[in-house]
């Protein structure tokens, strides 16, 4: 799985102390189109999470996790990856294949939806782990790209979420779908470590970004079942998915 924010990541200009752990960078591309006219995608690439969101567990209990739906135009085919990570369970992991109508409900979605007025934006929360808040990387045939990210909440429409969702389950569905054996968690995934101090850093870091504490040469005392790692005294829950401290590994 990308870093989702490796594009801002490595900004020079003065940002005014955006960099110190909950300091917000954001940006907006000027020259992003808000109208897109092609309606070819070649390639579709959406990650969101909701670990951190109330909803309605009975209405909503497949939808309260972290997801990552991604495609691709190959040929007269469509190749797909949906991996999960689950509030309830462990997720899942799958590849898929089928035909381009695939290809066309999502750009339906996308443009009934008017995804296409966030393109361009991007923010960024320091010290916050990549699986917050929601990532949209689309390329068109014509050229065209549909980008925008943020690492602390969901920007696009709650119900464009449900639709993209809902057009990968379809493809599930049906028989050329293939699940091959994988590991629960998708890819490469990370939530981060969570310092003594008790604040969350970032994936891949190892000082922390509060209280300047190395952890390089370390080992956590517990890692919860989401992935986020502890080092100090383990809290009684964890702060990103909830988990209490005895399903800590």
């Amino acid at each position: 799985m990308k870093n989702i924010f490796k594009k801002n990541k490595d900004y020079d200009e003065e940002d005014g102390g955006t960099r110190v752990c909950g300091g917000i960078h954001r940006s907006w591309e000027s020259g992003a189109p808000k109208v897109i006219e092609s309606h070819e995608i070649t390639h579709f690439e959406l990650e969101f999470s909701l670990v951190s969101y109330v909803l309605n567990d009975d209405e909503d209990k497949d939808f309260c996790g972290y997801f990552e739906l991604e495609c691709d135009l190959d040929g007269d085919r469509v190749v797909g990856k949906y991996a999960t990570r689950k509030r309830f369970d462990g997720g899942k992991n799958v590849t898929f294949e089928t035909d381009k109508n695939f290809l066309k409900e999502l750009d339906k979605v996308i443009h009934e939806e008017d995804v296409i007025r966030f393109n361009g934006y991007t923010s960024r929360t320091a010290g916050l782990p990549d699986m917050f808040g929601d990532y949209l990387d689309v390329d068109f045939a014509s050229g065209e790209n549909l980008y925008t990210s943020n690492n602390q909440s969901i920007d696009l429409p709650m119900s464009a979420l449900r639709r993209f969702k809902k057009v990968f389950d379809s493809a599930l569905d049906k028989p050329q779908a293939v699940a091959p054996p994988t590991d629960d968690e998708p890819e490469d995934f990370d939530a981060g470590w969570m310092c003594e101090c008790g604040v969350v850093n970032a994936p891949g870091t190892h000082v922390c970004s509060a209280c300047g504490k190395d952890v390089g040469g370390e080992e956590p005392v517990a890692e919860c079942i989401c992935g986020l790692k502890f080092y100090g005294d383990a809290p009684k829950a964890c702060p990103i998915c909830g988990a209490p401290q005895e399903d800590f590994m």
